[in-house]
């Protein structure tokens, strides 16, 4: 038990890599380096069967933020809001676990709540809609989530959608932990894999005290929209990947508002904001630089819209009127429309055709004569 803390820790988080597979441990437990730093706490325990997975590792972080940045610049600024369908998988075991339409209903509200800032953050262009709710009744389920094989078993069973459809599972994950994550640039590799673990006790009213305001969602999600933690990476370097979140050294609890544990950094430590270890009741932010990293990560891995591609052959759409469509870091970007000249009308596959200029008469560019060649003095040849 961590001090203060009751018997649940606050996250297991997403620093699982992909590539962690690799690392698999005899237990098939879910682990993230932070929690067990955090058991290293006087007084704390540490699950039995929890290795220690690291961190994304320098290289994953450097390859998404490349990505996000080519991402940025090849798509609108102006990106407009985003609806997540949400299906929501309650496992549990007879009425343990066996959550409410009421309770499920509560915690979307609180996502909205937090994403669309009206808890006193900045406001994201996520909301999200209940799209599905299912029941499964397996006691092995409900109290194995948390390992590896059991985790696959339910997501291989229940999970529905695409990549942009955020499924949560909600259980009874051992160890003390609250949940855990996907992040977004996973999901081509095991789409199946994809999405949120929550214990069913973290949802508003569920008893998990101090976590039980829904804000595990809140955070989870978070990971599941490409957010870091707000302590990633200490008080060194980029941290979190966003500029806008004071460094901090580690994980918040409780809520120690004025905190500063990296003092040579400007800014004290972010612990009311949802990426944090705080209570529930303390946190209540996400920051304008972590609304606007998501939503690039959402136009790089989660966007349905936006069709994938590997050259500028994927993304040609067989009409020379919408320009010459190209792919950039995987993403189909629109090209430049043909301007035509003054009486004519673009066909799809000829370009432009119709009216043209006569010899001397006035013109601006070579495409305004039919001869093609607009003379210096301004005049058709």
């Amino acid at each position: 038990m961590k001090p203060g803390m009751g018997t649940y820790g606050r996250y297991l988080g997403t620093t699982f890599f992909a590539a962690a597979a690799a690392f698999a441990c005899d237990a098939g437990v879910r682990t993230d380096p932070n929690v067990t730093a955090e058991l290293d706490l006087p007084g704390a325990s540490a699950p039995q069967g929890r290795c220690g997975t690291h961190n994304p590792p320098a290289e994953e972080v450097a390859a998404v933020d490349q990505h996000l940045s080519v991402v940025r610049q090849a798509i609108s600024a102006t990106s407009g809001p985003v609806t997540v369908p949400v299906h929501w998988h309650v496992i549990h075991s007879g009425s343990s676990g066996q959550l409410s339409m009421g309770a499920i209903n509560a915690s979307i509200n609180v996502l909205n709540a937090a994403y669309g800032g009206n808890t006193g953050g900045a406001s994201t262009r996520f909301s999200f809609s209940l799209a599905s709710v299912d029941y499964t009744n397996n006691s092995a389920w409900y109290n194995g989530c948390d390992a590896g094989g059991t985790e696959t078993q339910i997501k291989n069973a229940l999970r529905t959608g695409g990549a942009d459809a955020l499924n949560v599972y909600s259980c009874n994950p051992g160890g003390g932990l609250l949940g855990w994550a996907t992040f977004p640039w996973w999901y081509d590799g095991d789409p199946q894999d994809d999405g949120v673990v929550i214990l069913d006790a973290s949802v508003p009213g569920g008893g998990a005290a101090p976590y039980d305001e829904g804000d595990t969602l809140t955070h989870e999600v978070g990971h599941w929209l490409g957010l870091y933690h707000t302590f990633q990476g200490g008080c060194n370097g980029q941290g979190d990947e966003v500029s806008d979140t004071p460094a901090e050294k580690s994980p918040a609890y409780g809520c120690p508002i004025g905190r500063d544990s990296c003092r040579r950094n400007a800014g004290a430590d972010p612990v009311t904001n949802f990426m944090d270890y705080t209570d529930d009741a303390c946190m209540f932010e996400f920051s304008d630089g972590q609304g606007t990293r998501a939503s690039d990560a959402w136009d790089a891995y989660r966007a349905t819209s936006t069709p994938g591609c590997s050259s500028n052959a994927d993304c040609d759409d067989g009409d020379v009127c919408n320009g010459a469509e190209t792919c950039q870091a995987g993403a189909c970007n629109s090209g430049t429309p043909l301007v035509c000249a003054p009486g004519q009308t673009c066909d799809s596959s000829a370009g432009c055709v119709g009216s043209c200029l006569p010899r001397n008469a006035t013109c601006s560019s070579n495409a305004d004569c039919c001869s093609n060649n607009c003379r210096g003095n301004g005049r058709c040849r």
